[in-house]
């Protein structure tokens, strides 16, 4: 809501649309939990954590 988004379900899914994961996903990748592949890569995907 903070940032403009109306629910957590629209920005999930921009957030998808933009990295082409989840946030769940990208979360797990940032923490180093779990090896998590996207569906397709468009884009290269960045690691950061920052």
């Amino acid at each position: 809501m903070e940032f403009g988004f109306g629910s957590q379900a629209n920005f999930t899914r921009v957030f998808r649309k933009a990295a082409n994961i989840t946030p769940g996903q990208y979360r797990e990748l940032c923490c180093g939990q779990a090896e998590v592949k996207p569906d397709y890569v468009e884009k290269p995907f960045r690691r950061d954590c920052a």
